[in-house]
């Protein structure tokens, strides 16, 4: 038997091992947890709240969300510059204390349940406007260009200011860019009928 054979044998061998074994693999409903936006909600509330009250804010949020049986886990989207707020080489460049709450209830959970399907977690981590600072600061701007008259920006540019939208608001409108009239406003998120 030649070699090209017994490697064929083998990978059908090792896909038969692989197929009967038990691969989790995320599926269900999780439960979103957009961490900017029930920070600023939390603040706006209490505009002096702490770090400390916040991670025991998000530990509840989490604890509540796991014990829905219809809840496959938690798809937590966070912000880079939450996570990475200073530069690598310097004191404590990560904080990874927004990520640990969620993995510490899920943990807990499945330790509590354990003859339940464990809960898993997703993370969805956003950069462009979200980047720290450490990193959008040094890039030259090519605003130049959009200016009137135009200004030859420098040949390494490589950002620029979107006018109209909040830096940093996951795309979300500025509302003084949008139409006055609060008939030509729409909400994307509310139903059009009026169904139950």
């Amino acid at each position: 038997m030649g070699k090209s054979a017994s490697r064929a044998i083998v990978l059908i061998l090792l896909g038969l091992a692989l197929a009967g074994a038990d691969v989790r693999r995320p599926r269900g409903i999780y439960a979103v947890v957009i961490l900017a936006e029930h920070m600023a909600a939390q603040r706006s509330i209490n505009p002096s709240i702490t770090d400390a009250q916040l991670h025991t804010y998000f530990t509840n949020l989490y604890g509540g969300l796991l014990n829905n049986p219809a809840a496959s886990g938690l798809a937590i989207e966070v912000k880079w510059d939450l996570l990475n707020p200073v530069a690598p080489g310097t004191a404590q460049p990560y904080d990874w204390s927004w990520l640990d709450n969620a993995f510490t209830s899920a943990g807990g959970w499945n330790t509590a349940h354990p003859a339940g399907t464990p809960k898993t977690i997703q993370i969805t981590m956003s950069p462009g406007f979200n980047s720290p600072t450490w990193v959008t600061d040094p890039i030259p701007s090519c605003d130049g260009l959009f200016q009137l008259p135009s200004q030859t920006p420098p040949g390494n540019c490589g950002k620029a200011t979107f006018l109209g939208y909040v830096e940093g608001g996951g795309g979300v409108r500025d509302p003084r860019s949008e139409p006055e009239s609060s008939s030509q406003r729409r909400n994307p998120y509310r139903r059009s009928d009026t169904r139950p």
